[in-house]
């Protein structure tokens, strides 16, 4: 083990190695630390180090944090900056430091070449666009630390503003970024503006976990007390409710999904957004053929009537997705097909003519839909089949 071109004492290294239990960081560190320590003497010849005295208890830090902080105290000019740099995260633009520093560029870029020598951080591009990271995790980690709540908030804070002007793809692509900065900055409503944008995103690409948690932390900011809602705040909420029941229909949980949508009916402001919540809600049906009860489900109130129309044993997650479009338009009917949901089990042999009845008992049993203001007749509901019904065998089918 060496320091530079210059091999350590062997006390110093079994040391160095107790101290470290093998962490390759942890061992880089106080092999720094102790090479630049006062405690040396070069040996005649090769140059090697050599104790001056007995090796002194506290010559080598005893936590790597302490080895960090040493490092960053002794860079005194560059500290504000790698603070920032820690608030920003791993990763960082030198533009994004820039702005929240406030300093000339000529001083910002100084510091971040120190840091770069000290093997603090690590340089990546092409100039103008340099971008950053902290060459570890825990530097990152050590720098943040030496913050003071106040100022980590006041930080998060700038960033968050920074990042909306001067990276405008990142608040797009990438809010929950925004939505974190805003939370730690302590600007919540922002936060939760920003948390709702990045729910849309993930449950459009279907990372339905991670949606969930974006959304309901969304509400947790939005249920704090406070003297009184804004009208944006309320949309925010309102919004939040209405995707998580989306996502819970997904999950063919009806119930909470219903939850959801009352809360957000509650919340509405005008008849609009009260009826675009209830269009979403489950409204439970049931209807009977053969003494086996057969449920299905209503959404939305316009005309003409919708009946989806979906495999044997697949339930209403199967048209969710769709389902959260048309119910605002038309009246929808989805079917829990025997063996799914809350209809009576599949006993076999079953036959596509024998489901075509079932849905012919819950057409026929279906509340009608509201009378035409035009001509005062009663509509007739269309059906539609998410894919071919093949069940049975052929002299079973019709």
């Amino acid at each position: 083990m060496s320091a530079g071109e210059r091999s350590l004492p062997p006390i110093v290294i079994e040391a160095i190695l107790s101290r470290t239990e093998g962490v390759p960081l942890f061992v880089e560190e106080l092999t720094k630390r102790s090479s630049i320590s006062t405690i040396w003497k070069t040996t005649a010849g090769h140059g090697d180090l050599e104790l001056a005295g007995p090796l002194p208890p506290l010559a080598i830090p005893a936590t790597l944090e302490d080895s960090l902080m040493a490092r960053l105290d002794r860079l005194a000019p560059a500290r504000e900056v790698a603070q920032i740099a820690a608030c920003i995260g791993r990763d960082f633009d030198e533009d994004v430091v820039r702005a929240v520093a406030g300093c000339p560029e000529p001083q910002l870029a100084a510091a971040l070449g120190q840091l770069c020598l000290a093997g603090l951080i690590q340089r990546r591009g092409t100039p103008p666009h340099h971008a950053y990271s902290f060459k570890h995790a825990l530097v990152r980690d050590a720098a943040y630390a030496t913050l003071l709540k106040s100022s980590r908030q006041q930080l998060h804070a700038r960033i968050a503003q920074a990042i909306e002007r001067l990276r405008p793809e990142i608040a797009v692509g990438q809010p929950e970024i925004v939505a974190h900065h805003f939370i730690e900055g302590s600007l919540l409503d922002q936060g939760a503006i920003y948390l709702l944008a990045a729910g849309r995103l993930a449950k459009a690409r279907h990372a339905v976990r991670e949606a969930v948690s974006q959304l309901e932390t969304c509400l947790r900011l939005m249920a704090r007390p406070r003297d009184a809602a804004a009208s944006t705040d309320r949309a925010t909420e309102r919004d939040c409710l209405l995707i998580l029941g989306d996502l819970a229909g997904v999950d063919d949980d009806l119930d909470r999904a219903n939850n959801y949508y009352e809360r957000a009916m509650a919340l509405g402001e005008t008849d609009a957004d009260r009826d675009r919540a209830r269009n979403c809600i489950h409204r439970v049906r049931y209807a009977k053929r053969d003494g086996a009860r057969l449920a299905f489900y209503e959404h939305g109130s316009g005309e003409p009537a919708i009946v989806f129309i979906n495999p044997i044993v697949y339930g209403l997650s199967t048209f969710e997705p769709i389902l959260e479009q048309l119910c605002q338009e038309f009246r929808v009917i989805t079917v829990d097909c025997r063996g799914a949901g809350r209809s009576a089990p599949l006993v076999r042999p079953y036959s596509t003519l024998q489901h075509m009845e079932d849905l012919r008992a819950i057409i026929e049993g279906s509340p009608p839909p509201p009378r035409s203001s035009a001509s005062g007749s009663r509509a007739a509901p269309t059906c539609s089949s998410s894919s071919p019904m093949r069940t049975g065998n052929s002299s079973e089918r019709s």
